[in-house]
Protein backbone atom coordinates (compact mmCIF):
# COMPACT_ATOMS: atom_id res chain seq x y z
CA UNK A 1 0.00 0.00 0.00
CA UNK A 2 1.32 3.13 -1.01
CA UNK A 3 1.21 6.72 1.65
CA UNK A 4 1.00 9.60 -0.11
CA UNK A 5 2.43 12.29 2.28
CA UNK A 6 0.04 15.33 1.91
CA UNK A 7 1.96 18.40 0.72
CA UNK A 8 1.33 20.76 3.64
CA UNK A 9 3.17 18.19 5.77
CA UNK A 10 6.19 18.03 3.37
CA UNK A 11 5.88 22.02 3.72
CA UNK A 12 6.28 21.85 7.50
CA UNK A 13 8.74 19.58 7.63
CA UNK A 14 11.07 21.19 5.30
CA UNK A 15 10.56 24.55 7.44
CA UNK A 16 11.46 22.85 10.61
CA UNK A 17 14.76 21.44 9.21
CA UNK A 18 15.13 25.24 7.62
CA UNK A 19 14.62 26.69 11.09
CA UNK A 20 17.10 23.76 12.87
CA UNK A 21 20.34 25.08 10.79
CA UNK A 22 23.54 23.42 11.44
CA UNK A 23 25.95 25.41 13.96
CA UNK A 24 28.80 26.40 11.61
CA UNK A 25 32.18 28.26 12.18
CA UNK A 26 32.31 31.70 11.65
CA UNK A 27 35.82 34.07 11.31
CA UNK A 28 36.09 37.50 10.67
CA UNK A 29 39.07 38.93 9.64
CA UNK A 30 41.05 42.56 10.22
CA UNK A 31 42.40 44.40 7.18
CA UNK A 32 45.84 42.96 8.04
CA UNK A 33 44.42 39.92 7.33
CA UNK A 34 45.04 38.76 11.63
CA UNK A 35 41.69 37.39 12.92
CA UNK A 36 38.92 39.51 14.68
CA UNK A 37 36.83 37.21 15.99
CA UNK A 38 35.40 33.36 15.82
CA UNK A 39 33.05 30.86 17.06
CA UNK A 40 29.88 29.04 15.87
CA UNK A 41 26.97 30.43 14.45
CA UNK A 42 23.28 28.87 14.21
CA UNK A 43 20.66 31.02 12.16
CA UNK A 44 22.22 33.82 11.98
CA UNK A 45 22.74 34.12 15.64
CA UNK A 46 26.15 33.24 17.77
CA UNK A 47 26.26 30.49 19.93
CA UNK A 48 28.26 29.36 21.83
CA UNK A 49 31.95 29.81 22.74
CA UNK A 50 33.46 32.73 20.75
CA UNK A 51 37.36 34.74 20.68
CA UNK A 52 38.13 38.25 20.16
CA UNK A 53 41.76 39.18 19.24
CA UNK A 54 43.60 42.49 18.81
CA UNK A 55 45.07 43.59 15.65
CA UNK A 56 48.57 41.92 16.48
CA UNK A 57 46.29 38.51 17.13
CA UNK A 58 46.52 38.17 20.45
CA UNK A 59 43.69 37.00 22.69
CA UNK A 60 41.69 39.86 24.22
CA UNK A 61 38.34 38.91 24.97
CA UNK A 62 36.35 35.01 25.14
CA UNK A 63 32.60 35.10 25.48
CA UNK A 64 29.65 32.31 25.56
CA UNK A 65 26.92 33.04 23.92
CA UNK A 66 23.00 31.16 23.03
CA UNK A 67 20.42 33.17 20.27
CA UNK A 68 22.85 35.89 19.79
CA UNK A 69 22.86 36.97 23.68
CA UNK A 70 25.74 36.79 26.35
CA UNK A 71 25.30 33.46 28.43
CA UNK A 72 27.87 32.37 30.40
CA UNK A 73 31.04 33.42 31.58
CA UNK A 74 32.94 36.53 29.86
CA UNK A 75 36.59 36.92 30.17
CA UNK A 76 38.55 39.97 29.08
CA UNK A 77 42.69 38.90 28.88
CA UNK A 78 45.77 41.03 29.15
CA UNK A 79 48.12 40.76 26.32
CA UNK A 80 50.40 38.15 28.53
CA UNK A 81 46.69 36.49 28.49
CA UNK A 82 46.43 36.97 32.21
CA UNK A 83 42.62 37.75 33.17
CA UNK A 84 41.95 40.83 33.47
CA UNK A 85 37.32 40.71 34.01
CA UNK A 86 35.19 38.13 34.71
CA UNK A 87 31.54 38.28 34.20
CA UNK A 88 28.49 35.88 34.08
CA UNK A 89 26.00 36.44 32.29
CA UNK A 90 22.23 34.98 31.83
CA UNK A 91 19.72 36.14 28.63
CA UNK A 92 22.45 39.03 27.88
CA UNK A 93 22.54 40.52 31.22
CA UNK A 94 25.20 40.48 33.80
CA UNK A 95 23.89 37.97 36.84
CA UNK A 96 25.94 36.48 39.33
CA UNK A 97 29.95 36.58 39.80
CA UNK A 98 31.91 39.73 38.86
CA UNK A 99 36.10 39.93 39.24
CA UNK A 100 38.45 42.40 38.32
CA UNK A 101 42.12 41.95 38.52
CA UNK A 102 44.92 44.60 37.94
CA UNK A 103 48.27 44.08 35.39
CA UNK A 104 50.14 41.97 38.03
CA UNK A 105 47.39 39.66 38.61
CA UNK A 106 45.54 40.97 41.91
CA UNK A 107 42.56 40.77 42.43
CA UNK A 108 41.16 44.88 42.63
CA UNK A 109 37.62 44.23 42.46
CA UNK A 110 34.83 41.24 43.68
CA UNK A 111 30.94 41.43 43.55
CA UNK A 112 28.21 40.47 42.19
CA UNK A 113 24.92 41.36 39.64
CA UNK A 114 21.65 40.87 39.57
CA UNK A 115 19.42 41.55 36.36
CA UNK A 116 22.40 43.60 35.27
CA UNK A 117 22.49 45.68 38.28
CA UNK A 118 24.91 45.53 41.08
CA UNK A 119 23.60 43.84 43.97
CA UNK A 120 24.96 42.79 47.44
CA UNK A 121 28.68 43.67 48.53
CA UNK A 122 31.25 44.67 46.39
CA UNK A 123 34.86 44.97 47.88
CA UNK A 124 37.78 46.65 46.13
CA UNK A 125 41.56 46.68 46.57
CA UNK A 126 44.32 48.26 45.51
CA UNK A 127 48.29 47.97 45.58
CA UNK A 128 50.07 48.89 48.65
CA UNK A 129 52.82 51.51 48.09
CA UNK A 130 56.31 49.92 47.47
CA UNK A 131 57.39 48.83 51.48
CA UNK A 132 60.53 46.69 50.25
CA UNK A 133 59.13 43.37 50.78
CA UNK A 134 58.03 40.76 47.77
CA UNK A 135 55.27 38.76 48.86
CA UNK A 136 54.00 35.03 46.83
CA UNK A 137 50.22 36.76 45.52
CA UNK A 138 47.71 34.13 43.71
CA UNK A 139 47.13 35.11 40.56
CA UNK A 140 44.63 34.21 38.10
CA UNK A 141 43.59 30.57 38.16
CA UNK A 142 44.60 29.77 34.44
CA UNK A 143 46.30 31.10 31.36
CA UNK A 144 45.05 30.62 27.92
CA UNK A 145 47.81 29.62 25.26
CA UNK A 146 47.74 31.94 22.22
CA UNK A 147 48.92 29.41 19.82
CA UNK A 148 46.39 26.67 20.97
CA UNK A 149 43.90 28.17 22.93
CA UNK A 150 44.01 25.79 25.76
CA UNK A 151 43.93 26.77 29.45
CA UNK A 152 47.01 26.28 31.57
CA UNK A 153 48.06 27.53 35.06
CA UNK A 154 50.24 30.62 35.12
CA UNK A 155 54.04 30.83 36.56
CA UNK A 156 54.07 32.45 39.75
CA UNK A 157 54.30 36.01 40.10
CA UNK A 158 56.06 37.74 43.27
CA UNK A 159 54.00 41.14 43.79
CA UNK A 160 53.29 43.13 46.89
CA UNK A 161 49.57 42.22 48.19
CA UNK A 162 46.41 44.33 47.68
CA UNK A 163 45.19 46.56 49.95
CA UNK A 164 41.25 46.00 50.84
CA UNK A 165 39.89 49.77 50.73
CA UNK A 166 36.50 50.02 50.55
CA UNK A 167 33.25 47.98 51.02
CA UNK A 168 30.07 48.96 49.40
CA UNK A 169 26.59 47.16 49.70
CA UNK A 170 24.04 47.45 46.91
CA UNK A 171 20.42 46.60 46.01
CA UNK A 172 19.31 47.44 42.72
CA UNK A 173 22.33 48.96 41.49
CA UNK A 174 21.61 52.07 44.37
CA UNK A 175 24.19 51.76 47.82
CA UNK A 176 22.03 49.73 50.34
CA UNK A 177 23.20 48.89 53.52
CA UNK A 178 27.36 48.59 54.99
CA UNK A 179 29.61 51.19 52.97
CA UNK A 180 33.65 51.23 54.39
CA UNK A 181 36.84 52.81 53.53
CA UNK A 182 40.24 51.56 54.73
CA UNK A 183 43.20 53.29 54.30
CA UNK A 184 45.85 52.45 51.80
CA UNK A 185 49.02 52.20 53.85
CA UNK A 186 48.03 51.08 57.34
CA UNK A 187 45.05 49.11 56.38
CA UNK A 188 42.71 51.44 59.18
CA UNK A 189 39.42 51.91 58.74
CA UNK A 190 38.70 55.18 57.52
CA UNK A 191 34.89 55.97 57.01
CA UNK A 192 32.06 53.55 57.95
CA UNK A 193 28.28 54.14 57.94
CA UNK A 194 25.10 52.88 55.95
CA UNK A 195 23.12 53.92 52.99
CA UNK A 196 19.47 53.70 52.38
CA UNK A 197 18.63 53.58 48.28
CA UNK A 198 21.29 55.23 47.43
CA UNK A 199 21.46 58.22 50.47
CA UNK A 200 23.57 58.38 53.55
CA UNK A 201 21.56 57.55 56.13
CA UNK A 202 22.06 57.59 60.24
CA UNK A 203 25.44 58.01 61.79
CA UNK A 204 28.94 57.82 59.74
CA UNK A 205 32.21 57.68 61.35
CA UNK A 206 34.44 59.44 59.42
CA UNK A 207 38.78 60.33 59.87
CA UNK A 208 40.01 63.01 58.27
CA UNK A 209 43.07 63.12 55.95
CA UNK A 210 44.96 64.28 58.69
CA UNK A 211 44.38 61.30 60.58
CA UNK A 212 44.33 63.18 63.59
CA UNK A 213 40.67 64.48 63.53
CA UNK A 214 37.81 62.36 63.78
CA UNK A 215 33.86 62.69 63.36
CA UNK A 216 30.31 61.03 63.88
CA UNK A 217 28.70 63.09 61.25
CA UNK A 218 24.65 62.49 61.33
CA UNK A 219 23.03 61.71 57.55
CA UNK A 220 19.10 62.21 57.03
CA UNK A 221 18.81 61.56 52.89
CA UNK A 222 21.74 62.56 52.19
CA UNK A 223 22.01 65.99 54.65
CA UNK A 224 23.99 66.19 56.90
CA UNK A 225 22.02 66.81 60.08
CA UNK A 226 24.27 66.48 63.08
CA UNK A 227 27.97 66.77 63.92
CA UNK A 228 30.25 65.24 66.36
CA UNK A 229 34.06 65.52 66.88
CA UNK A 230 35.91 62.46 68.44
CA UNK A 231 38.65 62.04 70.83
CA UNK A 232 39.29 59.03 68.46
CA UNK A 233 37.85 56.40 66.36
CA UNK A 234 36.73 53.85 68.40
CA UNK A 235 35.94 54.36 71.68
CA UNK A 236 33.41 56.99 69.69
CA UNK A 237 33.91 59.64 72.98
CA UNK A 238 32.56 62.88 71.74
CA UNK A 239 34.23 65.97 72.75
CA UNK A 240 31.64 68.24 71.15
CA UNK A 241 28.38 68.06 69.01
CA UNK A 242 26.52 69.90 67.54
CA UNK A 243 23.00 70.37 65.00
CA UNK A 244 23.45 71.55 61.67
CA UNK A 245 21.30 73.21 58.91
CA UNK A 246 22.51 74.01 55.70
CA UNK A 247 25.97 73.45 56.90
CA UNK A 248 26.07 75.80 59.63
CA UNK A 249 25.31 75.11 63.36
CA UNK A 250 21.75 75.89 64.11
CA UNK A 251 19.72 73.84 67.27
CA UNK A 252 21.49 71.79 70.66
CA UNK A 253 25.69 72.53 70.61
CA UNK A 254 27.05 70.37 73.83
CA UNK A 255 30.68 69.63 74.61
CA UNK A 256 32.21 67.27 77.60
CA UNK A 257 35.05 67.28 79.20
CA UNK A 258 37.91 64.87 78.16
CA UNK A 259 37.56 60.96 78.43
CA UNK A 260 34.24 61.30 79.73
CA UNK A 261 30.81 61.65 79.04
CA UNK A 262 29.91 64.61 81.30
CA UNK A 263 28.30 67.58 79.86
CA UNK A 264 30.79 70.79 80.35
CA UNK A 265 29.05 72.94 78.40
CA UNK A 266 25.25 73.47 76.61
CA UNK A 267 23.28 75.87 75.19
CA UNK A 268 21.69 76.64 71.21
CA UNK A 269 22.83 77.84 67.71
CA UNK A 270 20.37 79.80 65.64
CA UNK A 271 22.01 80.26 61.81
CA UNK A 272 25.59 79.83 63.01
CA UNK A 273 24.93 81.80 65.98
CA UNK A 274 25.20 81.40 69.50
CA UNK A 275 21.17 82.03 70.76
CA UNK A 276 19.87 82.35 74.03
CA UNK A 277 21.17 80.59 77.41
CA UNK A 278 24.56 78.56 77.47
CA UNK A 279 25.23 76.91 80.80
CA UNK A 280 28.85 75.02 81.86
CA UNK A 281 28.68 72.45 84.56
CA UNK A 282 31.26 71.16 87.07
CA UNK A 283 32.90 67.75 86.49
CA UNK A 284 29.73 66.44 88.55
CA UNK A 285 27.58 67.30 86.02
CA UNK A 286 25.71 70.26 88.23
CA UNK A 287 25.73 73.53 86.46
CA UNK A 288 28.01 76.10 87.83
CA UNK A 289 27.27 79.41 85.68
CA UNK A 290 24.59 80.19 82.91
CA UNK A 291 24.74 83.19 80.77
Amino acid sequence: MRFILPLFAVLLFSNALSAQEKKRWSVVFYDNENISEEGFVQNKQKTGKWKYYDRAGRLNRTAHYKNDALNGWELFYLADADTLRITWYRNGQRDSLYKEFDVDGRLIVSGNYKNDKREGTWNYWKEIPATGQTFMWAVPTFTVNLSSGQKSKPAPKYVTPGRHIKTETYKADALDGVYAEYDLVTGTQMIYGNYTAGKKNGAFVETEKDKQSFFERTYRNDTLVKEAELENYYNKRKKREYELKAGVKNGTYKEYYPNTDIEKLSGTYLDGKRHGVFTEYHTTGKARLSY
